[in-house]
């Protein structure tokens, strides 16, 4: 049967015509020598965001915290309104900086202000990290604890988490037998755990410091003077809860979703109240 088909040379040589106009041509990049911004023009408002921003940037990188924070202000007033990535990048950028300055007040504003401007959990969870990292340079320690109960509800296998919930601990009175004292065993004791079930699984630079880390928590947990009874009854309650977590991630981190930071406290010390003074 018939399909009607066939080419003729006329169709043949019309594609190779078409294939060839539709060819790339070469062309130059553009050449930018080395700290281009600096002399930029900025009364293009297109790109006058941008540039103030690598002014911004290298300013940082230089330690030059006072002249970034002008330039990303600067930056802000040129930036349009939807561009909402550039800004956080910018805000933290400048939060930073204000820690650097030691100018603590003005980092907390910033930091709360982007957590609470966050809109999805990735930009949430970045927030909670950056603020964290302004109230321990600020030895706000309250705050800082429930910052972290915050992080260690999204990822309670996080040993650095539970090393850094720790610090809060040391720097409030927790004598024996306080509730203090056991919170900071759990963390202490949480931390070994995580950190020793990965001695196995990662590289050579990040077991030596996790090595490093584990030798200065074993310290702090011989320095607490607690009993290899004590040690051992939080270590199995603790150890438990931990493969709980990890045979119901499955991939899709239900576990951590349903953790509540208010429910913290009886979910992670609650071994220890039968200890404690009624």
């Amino acid at each position: 049967m018939e399909l009607g088909l066939a080419f003729d040379d006329e169709d043949l040589e019309e594609n190779t015509k078409k294939s060839k106009t539709n060819q790339l041509v070469s062309y130059n990049a553009k050449f930018c020598p080395p700290k281009w911004y600096e002399d930029a023009d900025i009364n293009d408002n297109d790109s006058a965001a941008q540039i103030l921003k690598y002014r911004g940037d290298h300013s940082y990188i230089k330690k030059e915290y006072a002249a970034a924070i002008d330039h990303y202000e600067e930056a802000f007033g040129r930036l349009p309104a939807n561009n909402k990535g550039m800004r956080r990048e910018m805000k933290e950028c400048q939060t930073r900086s204000y820690v650097a300055l030691q100018q603590h007040k003005q980092a907390l504003e910033l930091a709360y202000q982007l957590k609470d401007d966050a809109s999805t959990p990735d930009q949430h969870f970045q927030s909670l990290v950056l603020l964290t990292y302004v109230q321990e340079a600020a030895q706000d320690w309250p705050e800082f604890e429930e910052s972290v109960k915050q992080l260690i509800c999204c990822h309670p296998d996080s040993g650095n988490l539970w090393r850094r919930l720790s610090q809060c601990y040391w720097h409030r009175q927790h004598n024996q037998g306080t509730p203090e004292y056991y919170k900071l065993l759990t963390c202490l004791v949480r931390s070994r755990l995580v950190y020793s079930s990965v001695r196995r699984s990662v590289g050579m630079f990040v077991a030596e410091r996790n090595e490093s880390y584990l030798k200065q928590i074993g310290q702090q947990i011989s320095d607490l003077n607690a009993s290899d009874e004590l040690i051992q009854k939080a270590k199995q309650f603790l150890s438990h809860d931990m493969s709980k977590v990890e045979q119901h991630e499955g991939g899709d981190n239900s576990v951590q979703k349903q953790m509540d930071v208010k429910d913290f406290d009886k979910r992670w010390y609650s071994w220890a109240d039968e200890l404690l003074p009624t």
